[in-house]
């Protein structure tokens, strides 16, 4: 490519719009195929640039290139592209593009690096990745519920809402389904049901348990069993059947890169089927689209695979913003999702309930309405009210040091899940370096910790690294507490000495992405300027929904609006490929939408 020729590229990465691997991308293709065309050569390194940013692919509309058409140090913009001549553009270029109409199936041989498929423009890897996922996610029409299934759900289902008992019904008949809602809707009872009555149609039944972090896995193996032990409990005490649904053999719950044997390096170390008669993945709002199309590529055709979680949380770190995608195209593309609505967890009147509603509708006047009302809620200004929040946070602190240097992990473990500081930010003004630092440096000045290294028990600490010697996993979170033999740090799944724990670090507070999957009596959530990109609606509704009973919002002037005004944008074109494939799939009558997948190799 001329110098001439690169103008166009050359322009965007000035501007700091396209970084240097963007632009190596574009060059590469270049060099591989001849690409001449400088407006062809553009798009090519968006598609780039829009996969470093979580899209699936790129929008060639002027909503889709506005998402990237901005430099990322803030600077000021050229003029956008034309939409259409980049479309254009990639359409000449055969030779690296494979054009293909909207739903229909890119070729799983085929070479070219670049996809087109109506106005989006994908790398062909994660073209094939969405394709993957819908067609899994489309087999579900030509199932029928195994007999027994009514019988089984009324047994077991009589403490259950008609709602889970509906969701169960349906997960049934299906390979992939969708387990959706909000917190305290029962998700994790409806899973119960779901493995019990499994159990009784088919035993023994292998069952694994998985979510995108350590904490959340731990808090769904404890959740699914609590569940189970008391559906047996009860049915004992009705005196109804108790041998049935005993058959269910769960492995502890694990992250999902556990299950599937992925590494560090993103590389899976195991290749075959995974041995499994029921997948249940928590948390399936963080699931990134190479994870799910993973998950689903290695699950047997005979397993059932249920995904749970809520669609209006954080979307995963990594690309695509799957669980929102299919709870939007739904059941009318053809795709099994069972959304559970009614709130067990903090009643119809409950402060938490009414603020996370607010939230999820974007309202800033419901906000403040929810604020009004419920004594349990409150929204400061830091500039004004952050020293009153901080004298709060330290004397919950100091009640931890007490107890844990008792020794009493139980209790340390209850003190540290009462409160939970999140914040959007690792560092800055109000971030968690910014809380560990302010709570540590009091704690120093009311001498219940000493300036010492060793000086270590009490301290919350976070598990940053899986490790397979302790089981240990990303994302769990511990206490360290005296011990006869010297400190030990407490974790839900049991005690270990703080020389095993090799990879955590103190956390008084935590980022609101690692939170997920945890829940606390009362939160306080600490939001960055009003000018942070971080800010989003998706973000303060995870933070809130961390708390069962009361939250602080410590937000500077106009940060509330700003998230609340911005919603996580993720370009992808599952949506309208579930609909018009699951359109086709429906109206079918000899069997389900082919698989585009290979076998897992054994």
């Amino acid at each position: 490519m001329t110098a001439s020729e690169r103008g166009a590229l050359a322009d965007a990465a000035s501007a700091g719009i396209l970084s240097s691997v963007d632009l190596h991308f574009a060059e590469l293709l270049a060099r591989r195929g001849g690409l001449d065309d400088p407006v062809a050569a553009l798009a090519a390194a968006l598609c780039a640039k829009a996969v470093r940013l979580e899209h699936v692919c790129t929008v060639l509309d002027d909503e889709g290139v506005g998402l990237l058409w901005h430099p990322e140090d803030g600077a000021e913009a050229p003029a956008a592209p034309d939409p259409g001549a980049l479309r254009d553009a990639l359409a000449r270029a055969t030779h690296l593009v494979e054009v293909v109409d909207v739903g229909a199936n890119v070729d799983a041989r085929g070479e070219a690096p670049l996809v087109l498929s109506g106005h989006r423009a994908y790398l062909r890897r994660y073209a094939l990745l969405e394709q993957l996922v819908a067609d899994r996610l489309l087999a579900a029409h030509a199932l029928e519920v195994p007999e027994g299934t009514d019988e089984a759900i009324s047994a077991h289902g009589a403490r259950a809402a008609e709602e889970q008992r509906v969701a169960v019904r349906r997960a049934l008949a299906a390979p992939v389904s969708v387990v959706a809602g909000g917190p305290g809707t029962g998700k994790t009872t409806a899973v119960a049901l779901l493995l019990v009555v499994a159990a009784a149609l088919r035993p023994p039944l292998s069952v694994a348990l998985a979510a995108p972090t350590g904490k959340a896995a731990s808090r769904l193996d404890q959740a699914v069993r609590a569940d189970v032990a008391n559906d047996r409990a009860g049915r004992a005490a009705d005196d109804e059947v108790s041998e049935a649904g005993e058959g269910t053999t769960a492995r502890r719950a694990t992250t999902l890169h556990s299950l599937l044997g992925i590494g560090r390096d993103g590389i899976a170390r195991r290749r075959g089927w995974l041995d499994a008669d029921v997948i249940v993945v928590d948390e399936a709002s963080m699931v990134s689209l190479p994870l799910l199309a993973e998950t689903l590529r290695r699950a047997r055709p005979d397993t059932r695979v249920v995904l749970v979680g809520d669609p209006d949380q954080l979307a995963s770190i990594e690309v695509g913003a799957i669980l929102s995608d299919v709870v939007e195209a739904g059941s009318d593309a053809g795709v099994v999702v069972s959304t559970l609505a009614t709130s067990h967890r903090f009643g119809e009147d409950g402060g938490v309930a009414a603020l996370a509603a607010a939230v999820r509708e974007g309202s800033l006047g419901a906000v403040d309405d929810a604020v009004a009302a419920f004594g349990s809620l409150a929204r400061l200004d830091p500039g004004e009210a952050r020293g009153e929040v901080v004298d709060a946070v330290v004397r919950r602190a100091v009640d931890l040091v007490e107890v844990a240097r008792q020794g009493d992990a139980a209790a340390a473990l209850e003190l540290a899940s009462a409160l939970g500081v999140l914040c959007a930010h690792k560092r800055g003004d109000g971030s968690t370096g910014w809380w560990g630092r302010t709570v540590e440096r009091r704690l120093v000045q009311l001498g219940v910790l000493r300036r010492r290294d060793g000086d270590v028990v009490g301290r919350p600490l976070l598990v940053t690294r899986n490790d397979p010697l302790t089981g240990l996993t990303n994302g769990m979170t511990g206490v360290v507490v005296a011990g006869d033999d010297g400190p030990r740090v407490a974790f839900e799944l049991g005690t270990f000495p703080l020389a095993a724990v090799a990879f955590a670090e103190t956390a008084w507070a935590v980022t609101i992405h690692k939170s997920q999957g945890s829940e606390f009596d009362e939160v306080v959530v600490s939001l960055p300027e009003a000018t942070s990109e971080l800010l989003t609606r998706e973000l303060v509704y995870t933070a809130v929904t961390r708390a069962r009973q009361a939250v602080t919002l410590l937000a500077p002037p106009g940060a509330l609006e700003s998230a609340l005004a911005r919603r996580v944008a993720r370009a992808s074109g599952l949506v309208a490929r579930l609909r018009a494939r699951g359109q086709l799939a429906v109206s079918a009558s000899d069997g389900p939408v082919a698989d585009s997948s290979t076998t897992p190799a054994t």
